[in-house]
């Protein structure tokens, strides 16, 4: 029962702080769904319904790759090392996730990427895992699917439901 609660308990963190930043609230999200469909999307006769179907399955893929991703880091203590500020609304906290169990593994990197919603809210929109940036990286993979099966947004839409469920059910 512990499990399940903790689970819960990092889907609430992750949907408070994550699920307002996607897909289209925050310019990443809107910058992964434009950059990579946006051309395809033009040239085929795509229904309104098939475009929503697609985001609400990317929502839900995207919290489950976060919840997943963090997920990993259970038990490990996160030290904020520095930020960068790119713009007032928009700062990168870097950090170390440390294992408190083991004094001689090296510390992995992470940084954040942190917005402002148009009330001040700060909320995640990006990850960075030793270098890889998650939107860059979906980015990329979603392109690459979508060259490979004829731009089919119908297509993606069925992976990213399957990929979902696959993660929600290896975190179960």
């Amino acid at each position: 029962m512990s499990e399940i609660r903790q689970v819960l308990d990092l889907r609430g963190a992750v949907h408070d702080l994550v699920v307002p930043g996607l897909p289209v609230e925050t310019p990443d999200r809107r910058v992964i769904i434009q950059r990579a469909l946006l051309d395809l999307v033009k040239s085929l006769d795509v229904a309104r319904a098939q475009i929503e179907d697609f985001v609400s399955a990317f929502t839900d893929y995207a919290i489950a790759t976060y919840e997943t991703r963090l997920n990993k880091y259970k038990g490990q203590t996160l030290k904020v090392t520095g930020s960068l500020a790119r713009a007032p609304d928009d700062v990168v906290v870097n950090a170390d996730v440390v294992n408190p169990g083991n004094n001689n593994a090296q510390p992995i990197k992470v940084g954040f990427r942190v917005r402002k919603t148009a009330d001040g809210r700060p909320i995640v929109t990006d990850i960075q895992v030793e270098g890889v940036w998650l939107a860059l990286s979906e980015r990329s993979d979603f392109t690459g699917f979508l060259q490979q099966h004829n731009g089919s947004l119908a297509a993606l839409t069925q992976l990213l439901k399957a990929q979902t469920q696959q993660m929600r059910n290896s975190a179960a």
